[in-house]
């Protein structure tokens, strides 16, 4: 919710109270329309007709901290992703240096399977599966109370690794 809260007065007095919400003429001249302002958290008083210069200049005040709060954000916003692709990129790198060098090797890691990470690899590994060669030959029931897998998953991978290594030897 935002803390501007906006003031009206009391007609035929020179009183001055907080009021339920903004009118939409107040918020038609801070340039506001009623869906931003109820994302924004602004009360919205449907039923006030009246517009105050107090009330308009708040709303225009909160909108500039906005704005500036915004551009802060999307300044670190940008950091961030500009440290994300780089990071990326050193993995997809690393990865491909992996990959290249399993494959020279005449086995293939099993990461380059769809879905399974590198704790899956580790739990894989644990049970004496090294690459997606060996995985080819598993039965997965056996796989699964080996290693707590799902079955799915392993049956998945298993015939995901079966086609990998078919298309091998049809590539050598």
């Amino acid at each position: 919710m935002s803390d501007v809260k906006p003031i009206v007065r009391i007609p035929g007095t020179i009183k001055v109270r907080l009021g339920r919400g903004f009118s939409l003429g107040e918020l038609k001249e801070a340039n506001i329309n009623l869906h931003d302002a109820k994302r924004i958290g602004l009360r919205v008083d449907l039923r006030r007709r009246s517009t105050h210069k107090e009330n308009v200049e708040s709303l225009r005040a909160l909108l500039k901290e906005l704005q500036k709060a915004e551009k802060k954000k999307g300044v670190k916003e940008d950091k961030k992703t500009a440290a994300k692709k780089e990071k990326e990129s050193r993995v997809e790198e690393t990865q491909k240096e992996i990959s290249s060098e399993a494959i020279l090797g005449g086995r293939t890691p099993l990461t380059t399977l769809k879905g399974l990470g590198p704790k899956t690899e580790a739990k894989l590994r644990e049970v004496g599966v090294e690459s997606v060669e060996e995985l080819a030959e598993e039965d997965a029931e056996l796989l699964s109370e080996a290693t707590g897998i799902g079955v799915q998953k392993l049956s998945s991978w298993i015939s995901e690794a079966k086609q990998l290594v078919k298309e091998r030897r049809k590539e050598s």
